[in-house]
């Protein structure tokens, strides 16, 4: 996509643009015109990083190999544990927790 914007930027024509480079013609004009900003990607960025990620999976995983339940509202509270130890910023809707008591 990025040869194509520029192949446009130096003249050449939308329409020969997504054809020579293969990609959606419509797609590269949205580019070219600014309506997508350059570098822009698809969905929301991550709540948490890989590594927190890797280090959660781990956790749930050593409980599973020594035989101890993780529900899933183990999980979340583990989780939510996480994002809020590390003052991640997000929006959590509809998250319902099941504390055991």
């Amino acid at each position: 996509m990025a040869s194509a914007v520029t192949a446009v930027n130096s003249g050449m024509s939308v329409r020969r643009a997504a054809k020579e480079y293969n990609v959606p013609k419509s797609s590269l004009s949205d580019r070219v015109t600014g309506k997508v900003k350059h570098g822009a990607t698809w969905g929301k960025k991550p709540i948490m990083s890989s590594i927190d990620e890797k280090a959660l999976i781990e956790a749930a995983t050593s409980r599973a190999d020594s035989g101890l339940g993780f529900s899933k509202g183990n999980f979340l509270e583990i989780m939510l544990y996480i994002v809020f130890v590390l003052s991640l910023k997000t929006q959590i809707f509809n998250l319902q927790l099941v504390f055991d008591t």
